[in-house]
């Protein structure tokens, strides 16, 4: 493998540089100082995402902070490359920005089997079971076959198992924490209002669930290639759900049907919960 290009260090940001006009990459950090240096001829083949990566090294102190890469105010993004950007017949000016990080960058699986990656997901829960403090319910694909069993108890804590099987694949305790069928943490759901989030170790969201404004659709929203995207949502029963009395869940192409499953029935039994006080 050939080496990359040939990337400067620039040591005193008041040193008149050697490269003529034009031709120049000059990266900067919040203070002014110029952090990397290149000729375009090396530099315009170079997407976003790997300047990043070279430069990831002079946001290594930062604790929970993430690099991003702007041109007057405005964020690359990952995709595009140096040339594209480049102005004609003059230097191309980057400042690095090291920002805080409130947002997982991408969503932990829980049970693979059911993360399909080229298409959506869509399950259906009982409404009628779902109201009922304490319940037992069969969770059913499209078709009608049932694909996962949940049980609530008198205390809230939930456990989703493969349909006539007693392995489980998901447990929320009435704490609202969120295990896998190992054991491990995933995560701990906070409530805010209407929102409520899958929070991570330090506090790091990994997903959101809130009502659509104005409907009674809940939308579920996670990062994805760096934006909030939406991950999954669920129809409330009606016409557009089949069958009619059924929620429909509706996950996006590689997000773990399991997990917002989880975090779904979570809210229900949370709601419940509140309800009886």
């Amino acid at each position: 493998m050939g080496a990359g290009p040939c990337f400067c260090v620039a040591r005193d940001r008041n040193k008149p540089g050697t490269m003529p006009p034009g031709e120049r990459l000059c990266v900067r950090s919040m203070a002014g100082d110029v952090l990397l240096s290149a000729r375009r001829s090396e530099a315009s083949s170079l997407k976003v995402s790997e300047l990043r990566e070279r430069l990831a090294s002079q946001a290594a102190q930062q604790e929970r902070g993430q690099i991003a890469l702007v041109i007057s105010g405005k964020v690359l993004g990952e995709d595009m490359t140096l040339g594209s950007l480049w102005p004609a017949g003059r230097s191309l000016d980057v400042q690095l920005v090291v920002q805080a990080q409130e947002w997982t960058p991408e969503l932990p699986v829980m049970y693979p089997q059911l993360t399909v990656p080229s298409a959506n997901t869509r399950v259906a829960l009982p409404v009628e079971d779902l109201e009922a403090g304490a319940f037992t319910a069969d969770i059913t694909g499209i078709n009608g076959a049932a694909l996962l069993t949940v049980v609530v108890d008198a205390r809230g804590s939930i456990e989703v198992k493969l349909f006539g099987e007693d392995a489980v694949v998901a447990r929320v305790t009435p704490e609202l924490a969120v295990f896998r069928q190992d054991g491990s943490h995933v995560g701990t759901i906070a409530v805010d209002d209407d929102e409520y989030r899958l929070e991570g170790e330090g506090g790091l969201k990994i997903l959101a669930m809130a009502p659509e404004p104005e409907s009674a659709v809940l939308i579920f929203t996670s990062m994805y290639g760096g934006q909030l995207e939406k991950c999954a949502k669920v129809l409330p029963p009606g016409p557009d759900t089949s069958p009619p009395d059924h929620f429909l869940v509706e996950v996006m192409p590689s997000v773990d049907t399991v997990l917002i499953l989880a975090c779904f029935l979570a809210r229900v039994v949370h709601l419940l919960n509140s309800d009886d006080d």
